[in-house]
Formats: C-alpha cells, sequence, structure tokens
C-alpha cells in the first residue's frame, strides 16, 4: 500500500467513480443534539466552517503581508481512506472501491452537493457548477446511467443517495427510514441556509467562492492506494475487525521506517531500542478529549506538533502534518535516526504526565485541566517539560509557568469566560517562548499578564472575589466535579495553612475509602425545615423567599461530605445537621464551620463564609498581580 494526502479536487474532479462494496455497513454517521460524543456531521461543518473563515483571514492579511511572511495555511483533514485498485474498463467511467473510509467520503459527497444547490439558489452559478463537477460525472463523459455520481454506495443505500444526489434533490421523495442518507443532507442544506443567511449580501459573492476554495484545494484526506496482489476484503477485515482501526501513529512508523530503511538504518535495532515503546496498549487507549475520545497515541501526536510547527494541528490531519516534519528537505538521512530518537523522547515525557507524583504542581496542574476539559494547553505544557529536560529551565521555573496557567483557566472558569480560543492562546504561547531570550517560564507569565481583551484576560482577586460571593456557584459551574474542585481547593489550602498538606483523597473517612460528595448547608429543598419567619407581610415574604433562592447555591452554602453522611442530613434543621458534621467530618471545612456557626445558619452568615472560602481560592490560585516579578 502507499499514502498520499490529496485534496478533494484531485479525487473528484476528474471522471471517477468510487464503489463502496457490498460487504461493507451502511452509511450511519448522523447528528445528534441529546449525544455530542455521537454527533458526527456537527464537528465537521464547524471545522469547514472554521476554515473557510481562516481562508478568508488570509486574503486580507495577504492585501498587506507578503505570502512569504505568512505562515503556512493549515488544511482541513478528514481523515483516511483505503481504495482499492484503479480500474479503467474498455466501456464506462473509470471506478474504485471504497475499502475503508466511505463514511467519511459519503458525507464530504453530502456536504458538497448541498453547497452546490445552495451556491445555485443565491445565484451564483459559476461556483455552483465547479462544485456539481465534485460529485456528479459531466454528461460530456457519457457517463451510464448507474455511473453519474462519483460516489455509488452499497445497496442499503443506493435508492437514497440517488434520490439526494438527483437533478431535483430529494424533494417530494419519501424518507427512507432503515438509513440515515437523507437526514445528514438536510442537516447540511439547513446549516448552509443559516450560515449563508448570517452573512452581508453584499459579502456572499466572497464568502460563497471561499467556501468552494476550501472544499476543492483544503479539505483533504489521506488515500491509502492497494497494489497488485493486496486483497481488499482481508484488508478492509484487518482494519475493522476488533477494534484495532489504523491509526495516524501506525502510518507514522510506516514512514518513519521506509526512510530509515533508505538510511540503511538497522530497522530491527530501530523498533527494539527506540519505537517498541510507541506498540504498547497504553498508546492505544482510548481517552476523552472534549466532545470525543481518540486513542492517546492520537492525542499525543496532535500535542506534539502543534508544538512544533506554532500552529493548531487538525486531529484528521496528523500523518499528513508529520509528512513534513521528516521532508527529506528537513530532514536528511543521516539525521532520521537522531530524529526518531528525540521523537520517542518526547512521547515518554508525554506518557510521564500520568505518573507524576501526588502533591507536585504538575501533578495538580494536569488533574485539573482534565477536570475542566482543558487539555488544548498540553502542547505548552510539553514544551515546557522538554525545555527543562534539555537543561534549557529549571524546574521552579516549568513549576510556576504551571501555575500561572493553572491559574488563569481556573480564574476565567469562575468568572465565565469563554474557552473559545484556547487553542489559539496555546499557539501565542508557544510563539512568545520561541521569539523570547528568556526561560520559557518568563514569556508565558509575560503573555499572560499583558492580556485585557476578554478573550485572554487574567481575571484580577476583586473578579473573582465578587463571583464566588455574590453569583450563584452551584447552578453556574458545571459540571458539579468543577465545584467540588474549588471546594476541595479551600480545604487543601485551610491545611496548608494550619502546618499539615496532604491532598484530597479520601480523607474525609479514610477507614471507609468513601469519596467526596458536593453538600448544600442550606438544603435546595428548604422549605420543609427551614421555614421563613410567619410575621412576615406578603411583600417581605416574597423578598424573603427570593434572597433565599438567591444564597442556596453560592459558594458559602456549599460543603463536602462522604457519600453516606450526604442523605443523612439531607434537609435536616440546621442543629441536626451541625450535629452531624461535628460528629462524622474531619475536614478543615466543617470543623470550621461548626466552631463559627453552631447557633445558626442563613443568609448573613453564607456571604460571611463564602468570603472566607473566596479568599482561600484567590490564595490557592494567584493571580497576575502575584506573578508580577
Amino acid at each position: 500500500m502507499r499514502a498520499e494526502a490529496y485534496a478533494i479536487e484531485k479525487i473528484f474532479d476528474t471522471p471517477i467513480q468510487y464503489r463502496v462494496p457490498l460487504y461493507q455497513r451502511p452509511y450511519v454517521w448522523e447528528r445528534n443534539v441529546e449525544d455530542p460524543s455521537e454527533d458526527r456531521l456537527t464537528p465537521f461543518w464547524e471545522d469547514i466552517r472554521a476554515t473557510v473563515a481562516r481562508y478568508i483571514a488570509r486574503e486580507e492579511n495577504l492585501e498587506s503581508v507578503p505570502e512569504s511572511e505568512l505562515a503556512a495555511f493549515t488544511d482541513h483533514f478528514f481523515g483516511a481512506v483505503v481504495l482499492g485498485k484503479l480500474d479503467k474498463s474498455f466501456d464506462g467511467i473509470p471506478s474504485q472501491e471504497v475499502i475503508d473510509g466511505q463514511q467519511r467520503f459519503t458525507t464530504a459527497q453530502l456536504l458538497i452537493a448541498a453547497a452546490h444547490r445552495m451556491a445555485e439558489a443565491t445565484g451564483f452559478e459559476t461556483t455552483a457548477d465547479a462544485l456539481r463537477d465534485l460529485y456528479l460525472n459531466p454528461a460530456k463523459h457519457e457517463p451510464k446511467s448507474h455511473e453519474h455520481s462519483k460516489l455509488w454506495p452499497t445497496n442499503a443505500n443506493r435508492d437514497a443517495y440517488a434520490a439526494v444526489m438527483g437533478a431535483d434533490g430529494p424533494q417530494g421523495v419519501p424518507d427512507d427510514p432503515n438509513n440515515r442518507i437523507q437526514e445528514a443532507y438536510a442537516y447540511f442544506e439547513e446549516a448552509l441556509t443559516e450560515w449563508i443567511g448570517e452573512i452581508d449580501p453584499s459579502d456572499r459573492e466572497r464568502q460563497i467562492k471561499a467556501l468552494n476554495r476550501v472544499l476543492r484545494g483544503h479539505l483533504k484526506f489521506v488515500v491509502i492506494e492497494l497494489e497488485e496482489g493486496d486483497n481488499p476484503q482481508e484488508i478492509f477485515e484487518s482494519l475493522n475487525a476488533q477494534g484495532t482501526p489504523l491509526l495516524a501513529i501506525d502510518l507514522v512508523k510506516n514512514h518513519v521506517f521506509r526512510r530509515a530503511a533508505g538510511a540503511k538504518i538497522d530497522l530491527d535495532q530501530l523498533d527494539e531500542q527506540l519505537w517498541r515503546e510507541l506498540d504498547a496498549k497504553w498508546w492505544r487507549t482510548e481517552q476523552r478529549q472534549g466532545r470525543f475520545k481518540r486513542p492517546r497515541a492520537e492525542l499525543f501526536l496532535m500535542h506534539w506538533l502543534t508544538m512544533r510547527n506554532r500552529r493548531e494541528t487538525p486531529a484528521l490531519g496528523l500523518f499528513s502534518e508529520f509528512q513534513r516534519q521528516v521532508d527529506p528537505k528537513v530532514i536528511p538521512d543521516s539525521g532520521i535516526h537522531d530524529f526518531v530518537e528525540r521523537f520517542i523522547s518526547d512521547a515518554r515525557l508525554y506518557r510521564g504526565f500520568d505518573n507524576l507524583p501526588t502533591g507536585t504542581v504538575p501533578r495538580r496542574f494536569f488533574d485539573r485541566l482534565e477536570l475542566l476539559d482543558t487539555t488544548t494547553l498540553y502542547p505548552v505544557a510539553l514544551q515546557l517539560f522538554i525545555a527543562e529536560r534539555d537543561g534549557e529551565l529549571h524546574k521552579q521555573g516549568r513549576d510556576r509557568a504551571l501555575q500561572a496557567l493553572e491559574s488563569w483557566v481556573v480564574r476565567r472558569t469562575i468568572c465565565d469566560y469563554t474557552p473559545k480560543n484556547y487553542n489559539r492562546i496555546a499557539v501565542d504561547l508557544l510563539k512568545a517562548i520561541e521569539t523570547s531570550s528568556e526561560e520559557p517560564h518568563v514569556p508565558i507569565v509575560e503573555f499572560l499578564r499583558a492580556a485585557s481583551v476578554d478573550t485572554e484576560l487574567w481575571p484580577s482577586d476583586a473578579q473573582v472575589m465578587q463571583a464566588l460571593v455574590e453569583q450563584s456557584l452551584y447552578s453556574r459551574i458545571k459540571p458539579v466535579r468543577r465545584v467540588k474542585l474549588l471546594l476541595e481547593a479551600c480545604e487543601l489550602q485551610r491545611r496548608m495553612e494550619s502546618g499539615g498538606y496532604a491532598e484530597i483523597n479520601e480523607q474525609e473517612a479514610p477507614q471507609l475509602k468513601m469519596s467526596l460528595t458536593v453538600e448544600h448547608l442550606m438544603p435546595q429543598a428548604w422549605q420543609e425545615n427551614w421555614a421563613l419567619p410567619l410575621d412576615l407581610s406578603p411583600d417581605e415574604h416574597e423578598q424573603a423567599e427570593a434572597e433565599r433562592e438567591a444564597h442556596v447555591h453560592r459558594l458559602g452554602n456549599l460543603t463536602l461530605v462522604t457519600k453516606r453522611l450526604n442523605p443523612s442530613v439531607g434537609n435536616s434543621a440546621w442543629p441536626g445537621k451541625c450535629a452531624a458534621l461535628d460528629a462524622h467530618s474531619i475536614l478543615h471545612l466543617n470543623r470550621d464551620l461548626v466552631r463559627d456557626h453552631a447557633e445558626y445558619w442563613n443568609e448573613r452568615t453564607i456571604d460571611q463564609r463564602g468570603a472566607t472560602l473566596a479568599e482561600l481560592i484567590v490564595e490557592h490560585w494567584p493571580g497576575p498581580g502575584a506573578f508580577a516579578d
């Protein structure tokens, strides 16, 4: 087999028909609003839309900056497809079997068809014609009745696919409930209509042309083509059997070893002494990142390439991006062994992130980023660990940078600032490190402290205090494990202040090995045992009720208890709840509570305790002022 990265126009802009064999499953991708982890269509469209926006931005930059001074444009890679040998029969359109990747091929064709009709409906005929030629074979090539479409799906999908790709589209054709072709097309049609509707009419031509250019030249697949002697069905079964799909790291290994063979390197020795570490099961284990689960090897490769390139690396374009790293013009044959040695060393550092000692700054950093779903900063962390390994950064500097990054993320979470631009900010941090003459932690701290726009801002102590004391916490910050993180930090900070130091690790009741949960001191259902005074007027009663509801989810009204203690105290009145906490909890959070507020618990004491806990959080995650030196 041979593998190359090809743009859509290279694959589809010739007379061709890609045929899905009968032994493959039907089209199954769908939009799933209820379970985003199963939604395959929305992320694809969002990636295409983002690529179009980047394309437009690049066009605007080229008006004032020479192209040689701009970084290479990052294409959107949509994964790998495996194709059989090209069949150029005497009579008919050339054809190839789609051995693997038909879900991606079909999805791309459905989007292109919807884009063609959108361009046609808005009056941009030239662009519409160009898009049509990517999914239909032109009449001048005299295709047979079954050769009009450039993709011919398996039997189960053919009628629905023919209806969608027909001259009139799917209008008036009954939906086939046994396949998802029409639903996928309808989603793209709706998404494109919404997209073009948001664009000013005077700018639509530029945007639609950019969409055409992105779909044609910047939407790419890694195409793996079979060679003489390869058995298509056996290869399909081997790629899809027993949950062992072909990963980007497998393509990387194949490419590296081919380069090594050309450099006369002993491949057995290279495998045994270096590469075998990456063949371990650990690397193929899937790990959640955002909405998706990906093998650890893919995540490492994505973070490593982002770090090396100083630009975002799409998860589906990993192999092609790696090829650029080992291009013979960049790494000659004489340097391939050293390159592999360093690559494996970097991978070893990445795997070590899972085995850092409890209680250390790096351990807390990675644990907390995982809780906050903010793994986009991993390329920056990897750069710091590599700099420390190479003697370019002291451990103290590494930890200072990690503490600053962690504080920046946590404080932004508390203050409801968006995480949407964290990918770009990670790249900006890497560029700051590259251009600075200081140790890497210095430009990181300087960048974070200098940020002034909302998408980058490092919130001050005053902003964090206000958000924690005056706003709801439990109902605002989701999921609840993030609220638990803040309370655990309060407990850890109290232990540090009292002279002890221990991570929160089943410390509530170590003999029982029970985990901790977040508990409302004044219960959410407070009406039964926490009644308001009876002598209030109707207006006063309404105001008091609103005030209580506003306080129930605030930081000051929350604590940590064991799962066993939680239901036993539940909605109890304060005397019983306070006594249970006194008898069964060893946390500083609860010991302080019982000591200071044994007699009563109300809105005023919630605010008092909220301010105390907020100060602990501000101390635990120091803000930009603390990093001024």
